[in-house]
């Protein structure tokens, strides 16, 4: 098969044909190491760290905008003492839950111990 443009890892050879039967497969790969499962365990738990990290500091960012956002646009020597809590507020405390139970769902590590305490509700 034509060989993408790009392959991971870059030394790895280009793939098979789809079609083509195994045996008529390479005694190089034949002979190449597998990986041990305990390597596989620890990329796919670091990367899964990785993403989990990134999507918290993503949503995150998109919470501090909003209240950014917020603050920014109101006129704060006309406006009146707040009476009730804003909608930009209950918005922020939803959104947060939100996230924290998507978190906890996935085992963010402390997960069970702050579902224990009744911490972030």
């Amino acid at each position: 098969c034509p060989a993408p443009a790009w392959r991971w890892p870059p030394s790895c050879p280009p793939c098979p044909s789809l079609t083509a039967p195994l045996s008529s497969a390479s005694p190089a790969q034949d002979q190449s190491p597998v990986t041990p499962v305990s390597t596989l365990c620890a990329e796919a738990r670091e990367t899964a760290r990785r993403l989990l990290t990134h999507y918290v500091k993503v949503q995150g960012l998109v919470i501090s905008q909003m209240l950014r956002k917020s603050v920014e646009t109101r006129d704060w020597l006309s406006t009146l003492e707040p009476r009730n809590v804003r909608a930009v507020m209950k918005r922020v405390v939803e959104d947060t839950t939100a996230i924290d139970v998507q978190v906890l769902a996935l085992g963010w590590p402390g997960g069970v111990l702050r579902q224990a305490r009744g911490i972030g509700r």
